[in-house]
């Protein structure tokens, strides 16, 4: 299959500022025009200062208005903006069986791990129609297969981002927008700070990042990365040892 390059794409990243969303910019940004966004100012600017030709804005993606002033601005500002990767995500560990404040906490994970990329989406839509070529990316995890129920609303939010985009790739199928899906395994990153397992190897964001545009270079509509691989494949043979073992 012909290998091509990730180049010449204006871009954004949601949740840029750190873990898998800051490697992608700061490798993306060789080639590309990178515009990072995330709640953080302070990371946003540190993030800038290693590489001044990323763009960065503060946006709270869960938020509509912050949602619709961000794309206006890209929109007007970038007429070719024609990849969006939908990164931002956060977790929440829960205890199904005591937790009182069980709805909260699914709006929240439901709002940042889902509903927010769904807006996005929303939003650039009608612009991307207009480019020759455009990419959405949408970032879920390999507990799409095998939930593993500390983080329970996250694995559910996850999951739905899955399904929507694998429905999102079959309406788009004959339009010129591709739609990828990319499923990392457990990061080692401040997103699972004091949480990663002694029985797991956790991947570093930067092997996360080179599977990833590998994938994109080949055009790849799923990119399942690591011991996701291992996660999908025990979904389909032996759920139950898998969820055992994704729960120890």
């Amino acid at each position: 299959m012909h290998r091509q390059k990730i180049e010449n794409n204006t871009l954004l990243i949601s949740g840029g500022s750190s873990g898998i969303g800051r490697a992608l910019a700061l490798e993306l940004v060789k080639n590309n025009t990178v515009i990072i966004c995330a709640r953080d100012q302070e990371k946003l600017e540190a993030l800038q200062n290693l590489d001044t030709r990323l763009i960065i804005r503060q946006c709270d993606i869960t938020e509509q208005q912050q949602r619709i002033s961000l794309i206006n601005w890209i929109t007007t500002e970038f007429d070719d903006f024609n990849l969006l990767i939908n990164n931002a995500g956060s977790r929440v560990s829960v205890d199904l069986a005591v937790d009182t404040e069980q709805s909260q906490t699914a709006n929240t994970e439901l709002q940042i791990n889902f509903l927010a990329h769904v807006a996005l989406i929303e939003l650039v839509l009608p612009h991307f129609k207009r480019q020759r070529q455009a990419k959405i990316i949408n970032v879920t995890t390999g507990l799409v297969y095998l939930p593993k129920a500390s983080i329970a609303f996250y694995c559910a939010a996850k999951a739905a981002l899955h399904s929507y985009t694998q429905s999102l790739r079959m309406q788009l199928k004959n339009t010129n927008i591709q739609v990828v899906e990319m499923l990392p395994p457990l990061v080692d990153t401040e997103f699972h700070q004091g949480t990663l397992p002694e029985t797991v190897r956790a991947m570093s964001a930067a092997n996360v990042m080179k599977a990833t545009l590998r994938g994109l270079e080949f055009k790849r509509e799923e990119i399942v990365v690591g011991m996701s691989k291992m996660a999908k494949i025990l979904s389909h043979w032996a759920p139950k040892q898998g969820l055992k073992i994704i729960n120890k």
